[in-house]
């Protein structure tokens, strides 16, 4: 069984409403290896989310999925159901009740992340006539959009043919595209790219995991490092400079700050915040605070007395202090991969390498490298 992201939706290839890509497609042969070829996929209503029952909003107990739906999903004898698989979808999987992923029912889970480059081409040619050819511009103003908006972009191509009483051809997807992406703001995104290389170049520096991707879209842009396991302090604090490293490349390179790094839940303030509070005061144990394990919900935090506010202010500004010293002295470098990014939108884990290549001194694994680990 799986545990899905909710985009792109995952049918049969001839569904009306299909969204290919070559993550799906990816998926869809992880899944035809566990249980065989004969297996067959059916998609659930929206209405049968398991994040919420009733009502879709991010509060929704996780508990309302209901034992019943869940206890009848698995009690049945298993040659009743042998080559039947559940695929669940969620935005949420943190909030999903440990007790629905354990072995047995969603035991497995696979991240679909937003179309990539070759993944919007895919989901356009499914769509549309393969023939039809998408320049690089073009792809590139699409990066960061779902593949639920790639297909209502086909259709909306689709009808603009239509209106326009002549066969499909390139000129009305590109002028499609056009009115669904706004101008892009030179400045702005060589911002975006300034900030995601800050984050690149002190997880080099500070011998922490390096991305397997990063990416630079009209709208925002993201770096991919591996996930821990386990945290020491010194690897928090490490963290931490790692993720106020946007602001201080923002501020190196572009002159001032943006509100890039605070916009959202997954923001890098939100993190940076989150690891000092929550993980390594209240919950793991690792700063000066109690052992006492006591989970803090974010709603919480503005009931924080001052002075703990102040001393993790002081402990992000702290971090912010380190990576502006850090990528001041590797500027060089810091520009380098600001420039790929900007003019390649996408950089995987070999490109990412050989843009390090003069850091290799600094990357070769030593005992504060295997410490880290």
């Amino acid at each position: 069984m799986v545990v899905l992201p909710s985009e792109p939706r995952l049918c049969p290839p001839d569904h009306d409403d299909f969204v290919w890509s070559a993550q799906a497609a990816s998926i869809l042969r992880i899944i035809s290896g566990r249980v065989g070829k004969s297996a067959s996929l059916r998609r659930a209503s929206s209405r049968d989310a398991i994040i919420s029952f009733g009502r879709r909003s991010v509060t929704a107990s996780v508990s309302l999925f209901g034992l019943p739906i869940l206890s009848a999903a698995t009690a049945h004898p298993a040659e009743r159901v042998r080559r039947v698989i559940v695929v669940a979808a969620t935005n949420h999987l943190d909030q999903i009740d440990p007790a629905i992923l354990r072995a047995g029912r969603f035991d497995m889970t696979l991240a679909v992340p937003l179309p990539d480059k070759t993944g919007v081409r895919d989901i356009l040619a499914h769509h549309l006539d393969p023939e039809i050819e998408i320049d690089e511009a073009s792809v590139v103003s699409l990066l960061g959009k779902s593949g639920a908006d790639l297909a209502r972009l086909a259709r909306d191509a689709k009808a603009r043919a239509r209106r326009a009483r002549t066969p499909l051809t390139a000129g009305h997807l590109h002028r499609t595209i056009a009115d669904h992406t706004p101008p892009v703001c030179a400045k702005h995104l060589r911002r975006i790219a300034a900030h995601e290389a800050g984050h690149i170049m002190t997880a080099a520096v500070l011998h922490l995991s390096l991305p397997v991707r990063a990416r630079v879209t009209p709208t925002g842009g993201e770096v991919l490092r591996p996930a821990r396991t386990s945290y020491t302090a010194e690897i928090i604090k490490k963290e931490l400079v790692c993720l106020m490293a946007g602001r201080a490349a923002e501020q190196l390179l572009i002159g001032d700050i943006s509100s890039g790094s605070g916009s959202g839940q997954q923001s890098d303030l939100e993190l940076a915040t989150a690891l000092l509070l929550i993980a390594q005061e209240y919950q793991w144990g690792l700063g000066e605070s109690s052992l006492i394990y006591t989970p803090v919900a974010t709603s919480q935090r503005r009931d924080m007395r001052e002075a703990r506010r102040q001393g993790i202010n002081h402990r992000l500004k702290a971090a912010e202090t380190k990576a502006r010293k850090l990528l001041a002295e590797h500027k060089d470098m810091l520009g380098r991969v600001t420039e790929a990014l900007l003019n390649e939108h996408e950089l995987n884990r070999m490109r990412i390498d050989a843009l390090l290549n003069p850091l290799g001194s600094i990357r070769n694994p030593g005992p504060r490298e295997q410490s880290g680990k």
